[in-house]
């Protein structure tokens, strides 16, 4: 793998700017030809020397091959990153061969230099995961036109609602830094859009009556629930009130003494 440096002209403006490909030469039956892995983007800002050492630490990621070479950490953590996004669009590394992974690995740990990172809850995203996929609500939002990525933000801005309610932005923070349900999803919040998480919520809302309707039948359908219409009667309770409080009010006025005009 290599990254491909490529200038452009926005035809708006007239000015120019760089785009970089992550790009892997591929054989065919005709001839070699290169294939481009994943799109960095504009802002990609790392050094041009250290192009081919993250190139060649995403691929011994996405391979399942052993680091033989250390790397620096800000190479590492930026592989890993990429790694995570490629793994999650194509599928799963590789496994590791069979001699590899019989073979004896030993270490020295020293337990007072262990650190947590990337801390994130998963007990009650788990449980909102089962309870989505028993009510058969994302098949019920691909039927509704959501595409797989606004299917999954819709159920993370919805798990987010029932264990962390706040805001559209604070909901975006939450799935990006706090929450493992991507991984329990098997997908990726770190490059999700907060414009995103604002449409699928206005998507949600234009498509209320569906989902109730849906959620309804499907409860009833899971529980084996009858359907029943309750009638209560108001009627003399409310005249009951209204002419107690008639006699309450007419009593505070004192009785007339002579005769009555007419």
């Amino acid at each position: 793998m290599f990254i491909r440096k490529t200038s452009h002209i926005d035809n708006k403006t007239g000015q120019s700017y760089f785009t970089y490909k992550l790009v892997e030469s591929i054989r065919t039956e005709r001839e070699p030809r290169q294939h481009t892995v994943m799109n960095l983007g504009t802002d990609f800002s790392l050094p041009q020397e250290k192009w081919k050492e993250l190139a060649d630490r995403i691929e011994t990621i996405i391979s399942g091959q052993l680091c033989l070479f250390p790397v620096t950490k800000e190479i590492e953590q930026t592989a890993q990153k990429y790694a995570k996004r490629i793994i999650c669009r194509h599928g799963q590394r590789a496994p590791v061969s069979d001699e590899e992974q019989n073979k004896p690995d030993f270490q020295t740990v020293d337990i007072n230099s262990l650190e947590n990172e990337q801390i994130r809850s998963v007990g009650g995203e788990s449980v909102v995961l089962a309870t989505i996929k028993n009510l058969e609500l994302d098949k019920k939002l691909e039927s509704l036109g959501f595409n797989r990525p606004n299917i999954e933000a819709t159920i993370g801005v919805i798990t987010a609602r029932l264990l962390a309610p706040a805001s559209e932005y604070a909901t975006h923070t939450w799935l990006q830094n706090d929450t493992s349900l991507d991984d329990l999803m098997d997908t990726s919040f770190e490059f999700l859009s907060q414009d995103r998480v604002y449409s699928v919520s206005d998507m949600l809302l234009k498509n209320k009556d569906d989902i109730e309707t849906h959620l309804k039948d499907r409860e009833r359908h899971l529980f084996n629930l009858d359907e029943k219409v309750l009638l209560y009667d108001l009627t003399k309770p409310f005249l009951k009130e209204a002419a107690n409080t008639m006699k309450k009010h007419t009593s505070v006025f004192p009785k007339r003494n002579g005769p009555t005009v007419r």
